[in-house]
């Protein structure tokens, strides 16, 4: 009831016009960062560790309208801060493009979708809306940098923890960096099965349950940072699973 009363409270008498101008921002983005997202599409593509891409703005759409319930009182009024978020993301990209930085670009794009949020639809919508918009970066890779820097250790402690309990099944085995001796035989943990993939699902999952739930902030937390430790058991059992098999 609460929610509904909040929705009758919030009116928007030009809906349809801000819904418009938000799809021709939205395409304006869309070719100003078409580098961005066509790289983005190639890797979800390629790169198992990045396919959960696809679903990431299906994700961003439905929380936004799950959370729509959230939007203060009032009377939809744009924000001309809006357009400062809008400057500063087309200078971050512009620079992003001449310095070969992708990771500049990605927060750009951030931004700018931030703005146009703001500036077209206001303080008291953006109020509701931002968590479904900053989930975009769910998206976006890795810098190549962290990703490497995540992926080798990941390597190293999946391969370990997996000779553990291979051992414990009663099949001899040893972890030698990223590589399971089992006798004659040897298993690789691969970049693709360090984990990092599951860890990126997990942390979105994790992140769209925070958005969602109506819990204390303790909670919340506890729900998002359980992301790390499911990731890493499952991705153990995985490569258990393989070797046994």
């Amino acid at each position: 009831m609460m929610a509904s009363k909040k929705l009758t409270e919030w009116h928007c008498p030009d809906w349809r016009s801000r819904l418009f101008c938000t799809l021709g921002f939205g395409i304006v983005i869309a070719i100003l960062f078409r580098e961005l997202l066509f790289g983005c599409v190639s890797r979800w593509t390629t790169e198992p560790q990045y396919s959960h891409g696809f679903a990431i703005p299906l994700m961003a759409l439905r929380l936004g309208w799950y959370s729509r319930g959230k939007f203060l009182p009032g009377v939809a009024r744009s924000n001309i801060f809006g357009l400062s978020l809008i400057i500063i993301g087309i200078v971050g990209h512009v620079a992003a493009i001449y310095f070969y930085v992708e990771a500049i670009d990605a927060i750009s794009f951030v931004v700018t979708v931030c703005g146009t949020t703001l500036l077209i639809w206001g303080r008291r919508a953006f109020a509701a809306l931002w968590p479904s918009v900053l989930f975009l970066g769910f998206m976006l890779p890795l810098p190549f940098q962290i990703e490497r820097a995540l992926s080798d250790p990941l390597q190293v402690l999946g391969a370990s923890e997996a000779a553990w309990y291979i051992q414990a099944c009663g099949i001899p085995a040893i972890a030698q960096g990223n590589i399971i001796l089992m006798g004659d035989t040897q298993l690789g943990v691969a970049e693709a099965c360090s984990g990092l993939r599951m860890l990126m699902v997990f942390f979105a999952i994790s992140t769209a349950a925070v958005i969602v739930s109506k819990r204390t902030v303790w909670e919340k937390m506890l729900i998002l940072f359980s992301a790390l430790p499911i990731a890493l058991i499952c991705n153990v059992l995985r490569i258990v699973a393989t070797a046994i098999a």
